[in-house]
């Protein structure tokens, strides 16, 4: 997609990933004044109070490999989605988390409210996951998911499982942390449940998987949007008294920006699987790039003069001075741009030949590629990074 092909895109925000007191982890009494927990709560806290496009309410199917979610709790999740959207106003999708303690956590998104629950206690793997989808009917069209704790050491995301129909996207931060690679400031609590190496974005990435990136908070008190967990922030009943003692992303929850062309479901999922995502911690922060033209998220083939220098374009804008514009070339920060502002734009020729600085990347589909993508960072601290841009030759 090019620079004049996207101008009738418009950026929507929201927060893909949240709890309500279907989960047995919500806490109770966390929450905001008057709530019960209910997904139509979350709803209404998400789109009137933080602000959010759209939403999904992932509660988990099981814990400890125990069913949490009944068919009928399944039913009521889809039947408030459908209740609750709005298209031009408010996007909500049925979805739920699927809870391997072993492979990882995925949270399951579909198009329509008529998907079917799969739960992980009789699908106890990935690949058993996404067999019973396509049983199911169901496609890469119909349905996403995406993994999140990529690399918390518990439930780290196993990337010998990797599905390019429905894995288009993953989740770089959420209120555990931030998941982009191994020692980033922001990684899970060292002390209770540590990042493990060799599972974070960029490994998958260098295995030549094609993916987005998304925020989403997993906030496990109804606060959707991006806020900081409410142990933080608010006095604790005695009952939740020992969360304080969990180290968990002092920037806040994650929320994901979106390219679409209108705020419906058809759309926002057409942008999520095309990629045209962007990934914030704790707050709003616009964020494009494109790479000879090409827009997040988009792959083009490298002809000519491309082999030896690209023409890289990045724009970023927040509600607080932003510190640095970076982008990332095949896991390697290749330019690092101070800012002075609340927006910024740059332009960054990269004069190393493709075969340069870092080999290219074998693609699973045969291609040699070089990707990139842009991570901002603000002057307090909340981060933001595009999906990438490959470039295949």
């Amino acid at each position: 997609m090019s620079e004049s092909s996207e101008s009738d895109l418009k950026l929507f925000w929201g927060d893909l990933h949240f709890h309500s007191s279907l989960s047995r982890c919500f806490q109770t009494g966390c929450g905001p004044e008057g709530h019960d927990g209910s997904q139509q709560q979350c709803y209404d806290y998400a789109r009137d109070v933080a602000g959010m496009d759209f939403a999904a309410c992932t509660d988990h199917d099981c814990a400890n490999e125990k069913p949490v979610l009944s068919e009928e709790d399944w039913a009521g999740i889809r039947q408030t989605a459908a209740e609750v959207n709005d298209p031009g106003r408010f996007v909500v999708f049925s979805a739920y988390e699927w809870t391997n303690v072993r492979q990882g956590h995925s949270a399951v998104y579909y198009l329509r409210d008529d998907g079917p629950l799969i739960p992980v206690n009789i699908y106890p793997l990935p690949g058993d996951l996404w067999a019973a989808l396509r049983a199911a009917g169901q496609t890469g069209e119909s349905v996403m998911t995406v993994p999140h704790h990529l690399a918390r050491w518990t439930v780290a995301n196993d990337w010998d499982w990797f599905d390019a129909e429905f894995q288009p996207v993953v989740e770089i931060t959420s209120a555990w942390g931030n998941y982009e690679h191994w020692g980033n400031p922001y990684e899970c609590d060292p002390n209770w449940s540590p990042s493990k190496p060799g599972h974070f974005a960029q490994d998958g990435l260098a295995r030549g998987y094609r993916f987005g990136f998304l925020g989403g908070g997993d906030i496990h008190d109804g606060r959707a949007g991006g806020h900081a967990p409410s142990w933080q922030e608010i006095p604790l009943p005695e009952s939740a008294r020992n969360l304080r003692a969990l180290r968990r992303n002092p920037l806040g929850g994650g929320i994901t920006g979106v390219y679409a062309r209108e705020l419906t479901r058809e759309s926002i999922f057409e942008a999520i699987r095309a990629r045209r995502t962007i990934a914030a911690t704790g707050e709003k922060t616009e964020l494009r790039m494109w790479v000879d033209g090409t827009f997040v998220g988009g792959r083009a083939k490298a002809e000519g003069e491309q082999h030896e220098r690209r023409q890289i374009t990045v724009s970023a804008q927040a509600n607080v001075p932003l510190r640095t514009i970076e982008i990332v070339r095949n896991g390697l920060t290749l330019f690092r741009e101070r800012c002075s502002g609340t927006s910024e734009s740059m332009e960054f020729t990269d004069e190393y030949g493709l075969a340069k600085v870092l080999p290219p990347l074998p693609g699973t589909d045969g291609a040699g590629s070089v990707y990139y993508y842009a991570r901002v960072t603000r002057e307090d601290d909340r981060m933001a990074w595009s999906s990438p841009i490959w470039l295949d030759f």
